[in-house]
C-alpha cells in the first residue's frame, strides 16, 4: 500500500538550491549537446539529474514529502496523486531512468538516445517548473 504524502510548508531555500543545482546540470547539457567526446551516459545522467531536481523543487514547493529516490516515475506519481497538472509523457521521461544510477557505473547500453530531444524535454520541464513556482510565489 502506497503511503500518502504528508504536507508541510514550502522551504524556499531548499527550492532555490534545487533549481540552482538543476541549472548546473543543464549547463553541462548545453556545453555537451554536440560534443561526441562526452558519452550519452554522461549526457543522460545530467539530464536525469536536472529533471529529478526540478521535480523535487515542485514537490517541495507544494509541501509534499517524498521518498529519497532517483526514479522520475515515482516522483511523478506524487504530482498525479496530489492533482498537480503534469503535462509530460511518462513514456518520454522513462528514457532517462537508466541514467539515474545504472549507467553511471555500467557500460553503455544500446538505446535510441536523441540528445536534442532530451535537451528540449529538459527545457520544457524547466519552463513548467519555473512557471509554477514564479506564479505561486508572487
Amino acid at each position: 500500500m502506497k503511503k500518502q504524502p504528508k504536507f508541510k510548508e514550502p522551504k524556499f531555500q531548499e527550492i532555490d538550491k534545487l533549481l540552482r543545482k538543476s541549472k548546473e546540470d543543464e549547463a553541462v547539457l548545453t556545453m555537451s549537446i554536440n560534443d561526441q567526446k562526452i558519452s550519452d551516459s554522461i549526457f543522460g545522467f545530467h539530464a536525469q539529474q536536472a529533471v529529478e531536481k526540478m521535480f523535487k523543487a515542485i514537490l517541495t514547493f507544494y509541501g509534499i514529502e517524498f521518498p529519497k529516490t532517483h526514479d522520475l516515475s515515482t516522483l511523478s506519481e506524487y504530482f498525479q496523486s496530489n492533482k498537480i497538472d503534469f503535462p509530460f509523457s511518462l513514456d518520454e521521461l522513462e528514457i532517462l531512468t537508466p541514467y539515474a544510477v545504472t549507467l553511471r557505473y555500467d557500460d553503455e547500453i544500446e538505446v535510441d538516445f536523441d540528445r536534442h530531444f532530451v535537451y528540449q524535454m529538459v527545457k520544457n520541464i524547466r519552463n513548467w517548473t519555473e512557471g509554477i513556482i514564479k506564479n505561486k510565489k508572487s
